[in-house]
């Protein structure tokens, strides 16, 4: 009888240890396709079965991160690093850190910075905090640019990006009216994000929001629309597809790309995937240079230095585009820079998590007149920037009047649209000469360079 219970008990645990096996590897499948609130709820149920490992603990913690959900994200991070023997690789440092900024939790980030593995610092967003330990007053500490506001816009849903033109406001809702049927994305458990289009006043006040008319499907994601100064193109980004059906790759994931479309007096239609697109990487969220010769976009394709980068592809003649290229490590670092908008004035602003910052992803600025190895990547404050997620920014540098997006506490959605007003900078006028040292006499044509604190250029001039 004994040995019978005992054989009962073995083959109970035999088939108990691979029935978890089987939940997990669905798990793991469900995350890797992005469906994170299905495996989600298969992650938890392994872990009240006493079934532990640092993949259920970074992948749950993904999948709250990659939604916004810091507090969240952070607890399951706590655990992954409270796992003994375990080498944690140093993406999960950073999320974790990323993950209590986002909470407030300044000084428990910063205390866990400090007892990282020395192999970890080399990661150049470590060393970019051990380079300036005080970032966080200095960020708090700049001047007051900005006068921001919320929208009314905004739906208890995900609301994100910005962008005007001929007095129509453009954004990305994932609010649902599609009718009786709602269709749910799994990764965000809303309804699939499509493109909108508002009204706008002269005060800025966006009404009556309603979504675009095209011949896209509506099973699947749409995003982040430009427009070229005709009105007649539209660069957007859409999950890959081929006529209308959702396209994996050998992994089984469906990505982003860009898409063009065209305007054909009632409607946008003709989506195609531009060229320089793959099954096997994303790009995202494009934006036009100033004289639209050039599309800037976010990607994680070869070469990109972090989870994704800012490249720029030239548009050539005939729809044709040449080779995307990288901006380089002035801009780009080995943590997400995403969202990228260039301003009429030539100002490069996007939105990046591995740059010291207040949490989540910030925004910043860079001169695209300027952009090279010296250049100035600029920390828009706190005004614009809070512990959260902040991205998406569109500016109108004549009105300086804008718009960004932000997932911060108080707001009425998931991600929410908020207006800017950026306040007039006081300007300081500095005179002087230029002289001859021997005969004192004034000089010509000499270039003038005026240095930051930190010896770089932020103005030139020529004396007359």
């Amino acid at each position: 009888m004994k040995y019978i219970v005992a054989l009962f008990a073995s083959f109970f645990f035999i088939i108990s240890a691979f029935c978890q096996k089987q939940q997990l590897s669905d798990a793991t499948h469900k995350h890797e396709n992005m469906a994170y609130y299905e495996s989600q709820e298969i992650y938890k149920k392994l872990l009240k079965r006493g079934f532990r490992n640092s993949e259920i603990y970074q992948n749950l913690g993904d999948s709250y991160y990659f939604n916004g959900d810091y507090k969240s994200a952070a607890s399951y991070y706590k655990s992954l690093f409270g796992l003994k023997k375990q080498v944690v690789p140093a993406e999960y440092y950073f999320r974790y850190v990323q993950s209590l900024k986002a909470q407030n939790k300044y000084d428990l980030a910063d205390k866990f910075l400090t007892e990282i593995p020395e192999d970890i610092k080399s990661d150049s967003r470590f060393k970019r905090y051990f380079e300036n330990r005080n970032y966080l007053n200095q960020i708090k500490s700049l001047p007051k640019k900005f006068k921001v506001d919320t929208t009314s816009i905004n739906s208890a849903y995900s609301d994100y990006g910005a962008f005007i033109l001929n007095n129509k406001f453009y954004f990305t809702s994932s609010r649902d009216t599609s009718g009786i049927f709602k269709r749910d994305h799994s990764w965000t458990n809303q309804a699939f994000s499509k493109i909108y289009q508002a009204e706008i006043s002269t005060e800025g006040i966006l009404s009556n929001p309603k979504a675009l008319k095209t011949n896209f499907s509506k099973k699947l994601n749409q995003s982040s629309a430009i427009f070229t100064k005709d009105g007649n193109t539209m660069y957007f980004t859409q999950n890959n597809s081929d006529e209308g059906k959702r396209v994996k790759n050998q992994s089984n994931k469906t990505l982003l790309k860009v898409f063009k479309a065209t305007f054909d007096g009632k409607k946008w239609s003709n989506a195609i995937a531009l060229p320089f697109n793959s099954d096997d990487f994303s790009c995202a969220h494009p934006t036009l240079s100033l004289d639209e010769k050039y599309l800037y976009f976010a990607s994680d394709m070869p070469g990109t230095l972090g989870a994704s980068d800012i490249f720029r592809v030239e548009i050539q003649e005939y729809g044709n585009f040449g080779s995307p290229k990288n901006l380089g490590n002035s801009i780009n670092t080995e943590g997400r820079e995403t969202f990228p908008f260039i301003s009429q004035d030539n100002i490069l602003y996007f939105a990046t998590d591995g740059r010291p910052g207040l949490g989540g992803l910030d925004i910043y600025k860079t001169n695209l007149n300027q952009i090279g190895e010296e250049s100035i990547v600029e920390n828009l404050g706190s005004e614009i920037n809070s512990n959260s997620d902040d991205f998406a920014l569109f500016i109108n540098s004549e009105t300086n009047q804008g718009y960004f997006s932000s997932n911060r506490k108080k707001g009425l959605g998931f991600d929410d649209i908020y207006k800017f007003t950026k306040v007039k900078e006081c300007e300081r006028m500095y005179q002087g000469q230029i002289a001859d040292s021997e005969n004192h006499q004034p000089l010509e044509s000499v270039l003038v360079n005026l240095l930051n604190e930190k010896g770089l250029t932020i103005a030139q001039q020529i004396t007359d």
